[in-house]
């Protein structure tokens, strides 16, 4: 009976973990990137990209690095309905899957010359910070941070910078090239990567862990008594 009574609870977690990860499935992407910076103000150019972008929802909880409106102004073609694939992957290049206020880039980046992190597109983002000078090179553009924490929320923060990182071919596609850019870099193809960032750039797929969870307490619950 012990057993039986064992496994009932056992069922009833394994509901309740399905029913949590069923949640965490269909909320995972619910932000609107547009919306988000419309909050922080002085980025309309990089508003009108993720517009025009491909995709509209994003990952909840993220840190974006915002161009500003001269350095995105340099590729109109983004804003073109016609280039919206490009778009979106433009955006992805900028974009943290975890919420990185400067306090935490600056006590991360402290440990050593630079912390790797791994943005949306999957490509790394090298950040190196002296004091309250923050610079952030990725695809090989080296861009400085221009605007802390426009917007802090729990789960989304915002910095300003003052250079767009470009994936290689989109000089076929807009003709003008950024000072600095990558001989080599991504495709227009998307790479949707959901999941979160530790400091050293490791995405983790949350679905992923809450399943081992699963598994690891559903192994514990079905053991014969006494047998722990």
């Amino acid at each position: 009976m012990a057993l039986i009574r064992s496994r009932g609870a056992a069922g009833g977690f394994l509901v309740g973990a399905l029913l949590l990860l069923s949640v965490a499935c269909t909320s995972a992407v619910m932000v609107d990137l547009a919306q988000v910076l419309a909050g922080a103000g002085g980025f309309s150019e990089i508003i009108k990209v993720a517009q025009n972008a491909n995709r509209t929802q994003w990952p909840s909880a993220f840190t974006f690095f915002a161009p500003n409106n001269g350095a995105v102004k340099k590729f109109a073609c983004l804003k073109d309905p016609s280039q919206a694939g490009i778009a979106g992957r433009v955006l992805q290049y900028h974009m943290l899957t975890a919420a990185y206020p400067i306090s935490s880039i600056q006590t991360r980046t402290a440990k050593g010359p630079w912390m790797a992190y791994t943005a949306l597109a999957g490509q790394r983002l090298n950040i190196t910070s002296k004091g309250s000078k923050v610079t952030i090179v990725g695809n090989g553009v080296t861009a400085k941070l221009s605007k802390a924490d426009i917007v802090t929320k729990t789960t989304q923060v915002v910095h300003g910078i003052d250079k767009l990182f470009i994936p290689a071919n989109i000089n076929s596609v807009c003709g003008k090239s950024a000072s600095g850019a990558s001989a080599t870099g991504g495709s227009c193809k998307e790479k949707q990567t959901l999941g979160r960032s530790d400091g050293n750039g490791e995405l983790y797929n949350s679905r992923a862990l809450l399943l081992a969870m699963v598994v690891q307490r559903l192994t514990t619950e079905l053991r014969p008594p006494g047998i722990r």
